[in-house]
Formats: structure tokens, C-alpha cells, sequence
């Protein structure tokens, strides 16, 4: 394999930072989901039961009318619904505070064993290998689902789970900017920059 860019980095608990701060959900991504995503079935339940008991309770007006003030009535219980199960989902959502990343980071970092030691990551044309002591691993560019950059890193995604960071300040060959654009073009993606960086 043809080496087009090398770094050299050693792993602590920066890169693992770094990692856990790329690796978290996606909030600002729009996601599809139907209108009733948020609701439960018992929400549904009662929305039913609330379109019935307002039809009964309107019995004096002609059926067209019953009829159309009670869908009325159900939209608008569905709708509350909806924003109440809405509020209550996002109180229970972890929180990605600096202190929590900075935690995970150190959990990670003692789990791995890989505290201090040292890797070379070595770019070529349809790949990239990544040597550590012991352990050499090959990954094709066609594989790469996902770039993201941080301050310090690139964040290369192979799957949700396997995400192999690349400290900026290691690289040998080049500068940042013609290594980003390296990846863009032999991964097929655009590098997305992380709020601190862009």
C-alpha cells in the first residue's frame, strides 16, 4: 500500500473525549417519524374516548356539527398529548455535559488497555491501516459510513460502534486541510465539523 498520509498519536483520555463527544445523538439531524410517534397507545385510547364522551355531551346540535366539533376535540387531545409526552421524553434524555464526556472518556480509556500507548495510522489508496503494539487492522475507505471533526480530531465511522480517531496535530505528510479533503474525496462523504469547530 502507498502511503499518502501518516499520524502519529498516542491515546488518553483526550482522544477519548473527543470520541465520546462525536459519538453522542444526533439532535440538530431531522428524523422522520410519523405524526403519531410520540403518542402511547393509551393516548390513543383516550383520545377515542374523548372524541365519544364530547359527542354525547353535544347531543342538542344537528349530526353534521356533533361530528365535526368532536374530530376537532380529538386533534386537539391528540395534540396535547403529543407535546406533554414530548416534554416528558426530553427531561429523561442523559445529559452531554463536559463533565459527563469527560467520565465516559475515563471509563473508556481504563476498558480499551490502551492508555499511553502509541499508534500509526497510515493512509494509502483504498485504505487505511492502523498499528498499535501487537495489533495491525486494515479498513477499505468504501467501509467509512460517517467523518466528523473535532478541535483536535477526525472521527472516521465504520459502524456506530467502531469509530477510529485521528489527532490533527500527528499528522506527518501534509496539513489538515488537504487531509480533509483526502478523506472527503477517497471516502465519498463530507467531513461534518462539530459545533466547536465550525
Amino acid at each position: 500500500m502507498e502511503k499518502k498520509f501518516s499520524v502519529s498519536m498516542t491515546y488518553n483520555e483526550n482522544v477519548f473525549y473527543h470520541r465520546a463527544l462525536v459519538s453522542g445523538p444526533d439532535h440538530g439531524k431531522p428524523t422522520k417519524k410519523s405524526m403519531l410517534g410520540d403518542l402511547d397507545f393509551s393516548d390513543i385510547l383516550m383520545s377515542i374516548l374523548a372524541f365519544g364522551l364530547y359527542f354525547l355531551a353535544t347531543g342538542g346540535v344537528d349530526l353534521p356539527n356533533r361530528i365535526f366539533q368532536s374530530v376537532i376535540a380529538w386533534i386537539l387531545f391528540l395534540t396535547v398529548m403529543r407535546s406533554l409526552n414530548r416534554m416528558r421524553k426530553s427531561s429523561k434524555e442523559p445529559s452531554r455535559s463536559e463533565s459527563a464526556l469527560k467520565r465516559v472518556a475515563k471509563s473508556d480509556l481504563g476498558a480499551s488497555g490502551q492508555d499511553g500507548e502509541t499508534c500509526i495510522i497510515s493512509f494509502g489508496e483504498d485504505g487505511f491501516l492502523v498499528e498499535s503494539p501487537g495489533i495491525v487492522s486494515e479498513y477499505k475507505y468504501a467501509g467509512v459510513t460517517r467523518i466528523k471533526e473535532t478541535e483536535e480530531f477526525f472521527m472516521i465511522f465504520k459502524s456506530r460502534l467502531t469509530i477510529i480517531p485521528v489527532e490533527k496535530s500527528g499528522l506527518e505528510d501534509g496539513n489538515v486541510d488537504e487531509f480533509r479533503e483526502y478523506l472527503e474525496e477517497v471516502c465519498g462523504l463530507a467531513v461534518e465539523k462539530t459545533a466547536a469547530v465550525a
